[in-house]
């Protein structure tokens, strides 16, 4: 009998240690969050798993994941100065912003805030650097009429080549080219301060052959006072390429970008396809 009470006892004790465990993380916000998160590693691993596994071990598929490593980087070295949350504030929302949201980087819907003026010297994108004084306050508004402007936006934007706007790109060829044709345009245009491919000079604003580009965006990143980009125009982003990686410095270009692999996005499926 006395064997069968401390027996039953045990296991109530066990029980009651268990629920009361259990229950104590269910109201745990951080053990919460912290049990999302892995499920959504662990998701995103099978996912990238489908590719194949490499060499060094199931560990490296999430270790150069840019949709993993992007926002981790960004967290670190970026969020002191650069927001990356969308129109509603989600997102990586820096503690004091002083620099541009970075939020959409080189899409279309970027290029044409920063060629609006208003929007340009918002606090959103440059209100808080010493470029909102700068000759780009103006934009292409000044001597561009909105048809325009619109061509110029999507040649810009195109440069970057982004997986999100490879059929919209495509499909908009005739008009990327009119306003390439445009930018070229040397006349009070943007090459009066900027080189775009064979027109226009180095050294007063950033370079926009290939704006937003994977090599451009790398190159920003390790040094914004070359003269491909700020040089001393440079308000206050540092070097990094003296701080981190050219790998982890490629994985932070490749999320702004928004360059990772999906399944059911057509260009990675037929990729993937390509390489089994």
């Amino acid at each position: 009998m006395l064997r069968y009470t401390v027996v039953v006892g045990g296991v109530a004790v066990w029980l009651g240690l268990t629920l009361t465990s259990t229950m104590r993380d269910q109201h745990d916000a951080e053990f919460q969050a912290s049990k999302k998160q892995m499920a959504k590693l662990a998701s995103r691993a099978r996912t990238l798993a489908s590719l194949g596994i490499p060499p060094e071990g199931a560990a490296a598929l999430l270790k150069h994941d840019p949709k993993t490593q992007g926002p981790k980087l960004f967290g670190k070295f970026c969020a002191g100065c650069h927001s990356h949350a969308d129109q509603r504030g989600h997102g990586i929302v820096a503690q004091n912003p002083s620099a541009a949201n970075l939020s959409g980087f080189a899409t279309r819907r970027w290029v044409a805030d920063i060629l609006t003026p208003e929007k340009f010297s918002s606090d959103r994108y440059f209100g808080k650097t010493t470029l909102k004084d700068g000759d780009m306050t103006g934009g292409v508004t000044d001597y561009l009429d909105p048809q325009g402007v619109q061509k110029v936006i999507a040649a810009l934007s195109a440069e970057a080549k982004l997986k999100s706007q490879q059929a919209i790109d495509k499909a908009d060829a005739q008009r990327i080219s009119a306003g390439v044709a445009l930018i070229k345009d040397d006349s009070d245009g943007c090459t009066s301060c900027h080189k775009f491919h064979d027109v226009g000079e180095l050294g007063s604003a950033p370079d926009l052959t290939d704006y937003g580009s994977r090599s451009w965006l790398i190159g920003m990143i390790n040094d914004p006072t070359h003269e491909q980009f700020y040089g001393e125009l440079n308000d206050r982003m540092p070097a990094f390429s003296k701080q981190i990686t050219q790998d982890e410095i490629g994985l932070l270009a490749d999320w702004l970008r928004s360059d990772w692999y999906e399944p059911g996005n057509a260009a990675d499926d037929t990729a993937k396809a390509a390489s089994e």
